[in-house]
């Protein structure tokens, strides 16, 4: 198994969420949402309770771990449409919107990532 986000990021926080949901275990090689921890509403990220995807995805597309995991996806990333509907079995269209943009984002960053010009942080590399 791959690093999850509470390893990566050195969270004791034993009542998040991400460490709870089994629908994403295996997901990107991680245990539960350890490595989808960005669709999962409540999670406890910078000392605080986490919202909805589409409340908090705009800090997460800034985190090391979804950096990371994008980086040690490549091309087997799952999409976020797909981690979305494991969760639930409809997605309403504004979160569909910003799934899509999510999507999108993310293979933006991949292909950085590729081309070696991502700017990334150096304690993400």
């Amino acid at each position: 198994m791959k690093k999850n986000c509470w390893e990566i990021l050195g969270c004791d926080k034993k009542e998040c969420p991400a460490r709870a949901e089994e629908r994403l275990n295996g997901v990107h090689d991680g245990v539960n949402a350890g490595r989808a921890c960005w669709v999962v509403a409540g999670t406890r990220c910078k000392g605080t309770i986490a919202g909805a995807f589409a409340q908090k995805i705009g800090d997460c597309k800034d985190c090391k771990v979804y950096q990371l995991v994008i980086k040690e996806e490549g091309m087997m990333f799952k999409s976020t449409m797909v981690l979305l509907l494991a969760l639930k079995e409809t997605v309403e269209e504004p979160v569909k919107e910003t799934a899509q943009k999510t999507d999108e984002d993310a293979r933006k960053l991949l292909t950085k990532f590729k081309a070696g010009t991502c700017g990334m942080r150096e304690d993400v590399i």
